[in-house]
């Protein structure tokens, strides 16, 4: 009998509106699909007897869902077949494992159990939709023909062909799922990673089949967490990493198995456990020999970066990808294809993730991964992607004052600038370059006269006015803050242009956000050594906020921000009698004399015992 999973139901009809015939096309194509699978498999194993074989070709007739009429048709001509073999005296054939004397004669017949003909195109507009299905069903019968075929031969030349079979089988089963999978839901995609990861392993020397069934597996990996995990669980890593190793002088194979790779490396909340994996199947170490023999594929060099990047979000594969040659082939790629956008949106983005490592960054810089990078920022002013990752990469590159320095002189700062101004509504790249301007100008004066001309403190007030609720982007621009106030004209410039209560606002906003609390709180201590930022920031609630963040976090693992709030708070209370009322009045003595272990709160209790203290005088 036809397996449970072969069964699909009663077929939809084909007349109706143009959504009904969408989901009949789905229907029969998937429906063709896993008939060529159970034909395959009568074919080594259930067909014994003449009755075995009206028996299976009632079942598959009942599966596909054929009219009664279509079902007679196609009966007739199965015994009409019979018929004309027993009148020409057709026999056996050979020798059958299960043939004695108790059972009935081998079948001999080779009919079409699906017949294309039984499947008629009516004209109108589902015309195209019913041609498409019919060219699977022509496929299924061709599947039945063959496996039928085979029940007269010997047990090992019927295995011998149907395995030969079973590569064109395969290959047709996984174009379907290429072509229908990413369209259905998930109790339809029931099975698909262990049927594509099975299917990799058993033909594995078989490149058109390896191929299809990695695009299969990019549609079922796409935006969906828990499929990622199930092929992650099942050995899909693995298998693609043959894949790539058998077949390596395939483009589009590598191109597609890099796309997997980066599919499953991709995620926040249990990605690790999938990148660990990838990685110790050796993803990391085929990326970047795809990487190095294919970089004049485009196509291939940016998905072998994606891949790189996602895969080295994990720290370990961080080490894999330097001692495998990723960060000198990425910046060989980032050379090949410079006028090609996606690629250095990619590569930049792979750089800045590597680059998280020590040895990769000097590496990185070594090869002249600066230059390029900016470079690419200014061939590509109107990508959005491209300038988010460089500004990524420019921060995570620019760890040393000689990166600095470099960076400076070729022009990153302007170009960061000019990012902010071209893109200020997106997150994303008003983010990365708050980040990189932090980085770029922390104890650096040179760069930070660069910002100054470039009026950078002007488009980070900006961002901030523009992207209040946005907690990681405020907690950019208040780093960038820091980095960009070590002048007394700069300081007063953002306390005018609204940076100050911007600043305030958000500490009342995130006060529960610890890493964005100590920026904000960094930031409101360098502005407040000015007497109008003082005043502004009182008057936004910036000294209740402080009081607030040191009870918050005093005696906890977030112990800097309780520093940070100390230090904010008396430099806003310093010749303001005003801002001394609102912390006396906030609890700000009780809230120093709790934090034992911080030394800004002891210079806090010191100045208090000794009547100096700025909450009390």
């Amino acid at each position: 009998m036809l397996p449970a999973s072969l069964r699909p139901g009663t077929s939809p009809s084909l007349r109706g509106s143009p959504e009904a015939s969408k989901d009949v096309l789905l229907y029969r194509t998937l429906q063709a699909a896993r008939l060529e699978q159970y034909a395959y498999a009568l074919a080594q194993v259930s067909i014994k007897t003449v009755k075995d074989l009206q028996d299976a070709s009632d079942d598959i007739l009942n599966a596909v869902g054929l009219t009664d009429f279509e079902k007679k048709r196609l009966r007739q001509k199965l015994k009409t077949s019979q018929q004309r073999k027993n009148d020409d005296g057709g026999g056996g054939g050979g020798d059958h494992p299960n043939r004695n004397a108790n059972t009935e004669r081998p079948a001999t017949t080779l009919p079409k159990l699906v017949s294309s003909e039984s499947f008629t195109v009516r004209r109108g507009a589902n015309a195209r939709n019913n041609f498409k299905a019919r060219q699977a069903f022509q496929r299924a019968a061709y599947a039945s023909r063959h496996a039928l075929g085979l029940v007269h031969l010997t047990h090992g030349e019927r295995t011998r062909r149907a395995d030969a079979l079973d590569g064109h089988h395969e290959e047709t089963g996984c174009d379907e799922k290429r072509n229908a999978l990413s369209t259905i839901d998930k109790s339809e995609a029931s099975g698909a990673a262990e049927a594509l990861v099975a299917t990799m392993k058993r033909y594995s020397e078989q490149a058109p089949v390896q191929e299809r069934a990695l695009f299969a597996m990019v549609n079922l990996s796409s935006n969906r967490a828990d499929m990622k995990t199930r092929l992650c669980a099942c050995g899909a890593a693995d298998g693609v990493v043959v894949a790539m190793r058998r077949h390596s002088e395939r483009k589009v194979l590598q191109e597609a198995a890099c796309h997997v790779l980066a599919n499953l490396s991709e995620g926040s909340k249990t990605a690790n456990n999938n990148r660990k994996r990838v990685g110790a199947a050796g993803g990391v170490d085929v990326a970047a020999v795809a990487l190095r023999k294919h970089g004049d594929n485009a196509k291939v060099s940016e998905w072998a970066c994606r891949a790189l990047c996602k895969m080295c979000l994990f720290v370990q594969n961080q080490g894999r990808a330097g001692a495998a040659g990723a960060v000198e082939i990425v910046i060989v790629s980032m050379r090949r294809h410079e006028r090609v956008a996606e690629v250095q949106d990619a590569a930049c983005w792979a750089l800045g993730v590597m680059a998280n490592d020590d040895g990769n960054r000097v590496r990185a810089n070594a090869a002249g991964a600066i230059d390029l990078v900016i470079n690419a920022m200014k061939m590509h002013g109107g990508h959005a992607g491209v300038q988010e990752e460089a500004s990524w990469a420019l921060r995570c590159l620019c760890k040393d004052n000689a990166s600095r320095t470099r960076a400076g002189a070729r022009g990153a700062v302007e170009a960061i600038v000019a990012a902010m101004r071209s893109f200020g509504d997106h997150q994303g790249v008003q983010e990365e370059t708050c980040w990189a301007l932090y980085e770029l100008a922390a104890h650096h004066s040179d760069n930070e006269a660069r910002a100054r001309e470039a009026k950078g403190v002007d488009a980070v007030v900006e961002a901030m006015a523009r992207h209040p609720e946005i907690a990681s982007l405020m907690e950019a621009a208040c780093a960038a803050m820091v980095s960009l106030s070590n002048d007394a004209k700069m300081r007063i410039r953002i306390g005018t242009k609204g940076g100050v209560k911007s600043i305030a606002d958000a500490m009342v906003l995130f006060a529960e956000e610890p890493s964005l609390m100590e920026q904000a709180c960094r930031a409101m201590r360098h502005l407040s050594f000015e007497d109008k930022n003082r005043a502004l920031a009182g008057e936004a609630g910036a000294v209740e906020s402080c009081v607030a963040a040191m009870d918050r976090y005093i005696n906890t693992e977030h112990v800097k921000v309780h520093e940070q709030a100390s230090r904010a708070l008396l430099n806003l209370c310093t010749n303001s009698s005003a801002n001394k009322a609102r912390a006396r009045a906030a609890g700000a003595i009780d809230a120093a004399f709790k934090g034992k272990g911080s030394a800004s709160s002891a210079a806090v209790r010191k100045k208090s015992k000794t009547g100096t203290s700025t909450f009390v005088n």
